[in-house]
């Protein structure tokens, strides 16, 4: 008997490629999804938060292609940022043009400046907050990547190491930088210029079409403790299930948690791992868009949220109705006492931007809470990590998708990490 803990888009994907072979999938919540998961509110439709499907194996595109039949488009992306009151596109080291005057030139001449020390073989600091100044130099890291990644990690970025950033931040020519300052976009950068997103249902219709086709679900079944030993996990009913290997979806801290007999120091490196929250602001509206883009980040300091995510981009609404949600970011422990207030403050700095001319057109307001949004890459993850997955792997269980593998990874990635468990587990 294969166990697998947790149906989101890493269990699931596990569960579909176990063909033939006997398996349980338990999931706590009472529909599978994990975060891949939609929510109708009022006639809107909400994701938790923003998700799209940017394929790097083309396996996994022709997969779910498979999976969603006809119920996919292809997007080009719009994304953009807005500073200065200025709306530029996505990425901002490339699209510098039309910011001010002043600030165009210190952004390029500080890249110039950091990629002639590139040439001298000057190596790069391992810190994020040093790497940074090293790739893009002190004009983009104060005007965009500063600001930003300081709202949406919630620390001081020196604390974190830059071994995650290689395939998430484009990192383009002087050449490319010159000609984004000087005149309009010219290219596509990044991992994700073009993205699949459902036609209909929102991005829950893929972790739907994913269930349909692996059975039976266990929904409403929390898995409470993991005996190791015993290859035998503790349901909340009380029900005991023996197994002979384990594909673990949930985050790598409850986990381990739920473990009777991991030795301390395993127990003690689990703790010590670190993420941020999300609170998710949706907002539904009457009249016309308020943009075309998909998505909008917003790296100042006086704005409490990072990204405007408008839903309708994706997948419009009925006509004269606009879904979007602004994200804000959170340390663990500030989620539950999360107020109104917050809440409030964020929707009026987004009107008072601008992008809300007319507070009437507000129709609805709700909030999403997501505890796991992103796993922080730090000296201790660094170092501890490995030990944790050796000592999982060890006892057969085998962690997949981005909580359990305590990684920044896509949607993609997590249906990859499920097939590559099942296969890895063998007959």
């Amino acid at each position: 008997m294969i166990v697998i803990i947790g149906a989101g888009l890493a269990g699931l994907s596990a569960a579909f490629h176990l063909k033939g072979r006997e398996f349980r999938i338990f999931e706590q919540e009472g529909r599978p999804g994990g975060l891949c998961r939609t929510e109708e509110r009022d006639g809107f439709r909400f994701d938790h938060a923003g998700h799209l499907l940017h394929f790097r194996d083309p396996r996994l595109c022709a997969w779910v292609k498979e999976l969603l039949g006809d119920n996919w488009m292809e997007h080009e992306r719009r994304a953009a940022i807005f500073s200065q009151g200025v709306v530029t596109p996505y990425p901002f080291q490339v699209n510098t043009f039309g910011l001010p005057r002043d600030t165009v030139l210190e952004c390029v001449v500080g890249l110039i400046q950091a990629r002639g020390q590139a040439e001298q073989r000057v190596p790069a600091p391992e810190d994020f907050s040093g790497w940074i100044l090293h790739a893009f130099g002190p004009g983009l890291a104060r005007h965009f990547f500063f600001p930003f990644n300081e709202k949406l990690w919630q620390r001081d970025l020196r604390e974190m190491t830059a071994d995650w950033v290689s395939w998430s931040i484009p990192q383009p020519s002087i050449e490319e930088v010159v000609a984004g300052a000087i005149g309009p976009e010219t290219g596509k950068f990044g991992y994700n210029p073009t993205f699949l997103y459902p036609r209909q249902g929102g991005i829950e219709s893929l972790p739907r079409a994913l269930a349909a086709a692996v059975g039976r679900i266990e929904t409403n079944r929390q898995v409470i403790e993991v005996h190791p030993k015993e290859k035998e996990i503790v349901l909340q009913d009380g029900e005991r299930v023996r197994y002979r290997k384990m594909i673990a979806t949930l985050p790598l801290p409850e986990l381990i948690r739920r473990m009777r007999g991991a030795p301390e120091e395993v127990a003690a490196a689990s703790r010590g791992l670190k993420h941020v929250s999300v609170l998710c602001l949706n907002l539904g509206l009457s009249g016309p868009p308020v943009s075309d883009r998909h998505w909008i980040y917003f790296p100042e300091p006086k704005f409490r949220f990072y990204r405007a995510d408008v839903y309708s981009s994706y997948q419009p609404e009925a006509p004269g109705r606009q879904a979007l949600a602004l994200e804000i970011s959170l340390r663990p422990e500030e989620l539950a006492g999360a107020q109104t207030d917050l809440l409030d403050s964020c929707r009026q700095a987004f009107q008072e931007a601008g992008w809300i001319r007319d507070p009437h057109r507000i129709i609805h307001q709700s909030a999403i809470p997501i505890p796991y949004a992103y796993v922080v890459y730090d000296r201790h993850r660094q170092k501890q990590l490995p030990k944790i997955l050796a000592y999982l792997r060890a006892q057969d269980i085998y962690p997949a998708g981005r909580y359990a593998r305590w990684e920044y990874g896509t949607m993609t990635d997590a249906l990859g990490q499920g097939r590559d468990a099942a296969a890895e587990i063998g007959g």
